[in-house]
């Protein structure tokens, strides 16, 4: 979280009994998050530990217009019955959006998956 908390980047683990989907995932991570409109996703991308998406979005956080990116991945399940969801994010509000950090959240984009379809 930035001191002034208008920006934030984190990782989230979150395990479930049941197996996740991109949508209740995203729901999960994205509950508080209002107004969400879409600017650009990835495509889905397969490999031998899961799936992932990468999303690219505007919407209100805490009253606060934000722009963010979200990638999802859907781990393989290692153990029976146990699913985890993981994901990694990243947002700053729209007041300090910048062509720098568009790089850079494109950068992480790239580094989670590897080849996102710009808008």
């Amino acid at each position: 979280m930035s001191p002034d908390g208008l920006s934030d980047a984190s990782i989230g683990n979150w395990p479930a009994q049941t197996p996740w989907t991109y949508q209740t995932l995203s729901q999960e991570v994205l509950g508080q998050v209002s107004n969400i409109k879409s600017i650009c996703h990835s495509p889905n991308v397969q490999g031998a530990s899961g799936s992932s998406e990468v999303f690219e979005f505007t919407g209100v956080y805490h009253g606060e217009s934000i722009h963010a990116v979200l990638a999802l991945s859907l781990l393989a399940e290692t153990t029976p019955g146990f699913f985890v969801g993981q994901t990694r994010s990243i947002y700053t509000s729209v007041g300090q959006w910048s062509s720098g950090n568009a790089q850079t959240l494109w950068l992480i984009i790239k580094r989670a998956v590897p080849s996102p379809s710009e808008p």
